[in-house]
């Protein structure tokens, strides 16, 4: 399961790309209005094929992507306040990684640090599984999105590693990133 929140502001950024979300989350039985709301949990599969679906479906590839971007940087719930008010960045990491069940239960992520440099990998719990195109790039926008929120707006990772050649990275997302994808 996953907060419902991971599609705020999903109805505006669609009628910005010239189509209505609506039907698509009418198939997957996701009631508008509580993403409105942003309370209740939806299942993580729902999500991830729902971005795929309108991906393909409106041909727009980076949905995903300006999802993200249309969101708050730090919107995971309790946790985020949490994050805010924590001493060291490194303090704040560790609290989300300690406490992110609650926003989402579908990976497991790893924080290993090596001089200075904070690796953060995430896997899943279940070994067959495989997210879609625009959840990985959801997933990485708003990782980079809540670093920066933490650090502050010059930040840039020194990289992005994906396991998957198949996603199309536009000129937009390569300067939103700011390093090396």
């Amino acid at each position: 399961l996953v907060s419902i929140d991971a599609l705020a502001h999903c109805i505006e950024v669609a009628t910005e790309a010239g189509f209505d979300i609506r039907p698509y989350l009418a198939r997957r039985d996701i009631d508008p209005d509580l993403i409105a709301g942003e309370q209740g949990l939806i299942d993580y599969a729902d999500l991830n094929g729902l971005l795929e679906d309108v991906a393909s479906g409106e041909n727009c590839p980076d949905f995903g992507f300006r999802l993200a971007r249309a969101q708050r940087p730090l919107q995971f719930g309790m946790i985020s306040q949490t994050i805010a008010f924590a001493p060291t960045v490194g303090d704040a990491v560790d609290t989300f990684l300690k406490y992110r069940a609650l926003y989402s239960q579908s990976s497991h992520w790893e924080l290993h640090r090596q001089n200075g440099i904070a690796h953060v990998r995430r896997f899943w719990k279940v070994s067959d599984h495989r997210d879609g195109i625009q959840i990985v790039i959801f997933n990485i926008t708003k990782c980079v999105q809540a670093v920066r929120a933490l650090m502050g707006p010059e930040w840039s990772p020194i990289g992005i590693y994906l396991v998957s050649d198949a996603i199309t990275l536009t000129p937009a997302m390569r300067r939103y990133f700011g390093g090396p994808v």
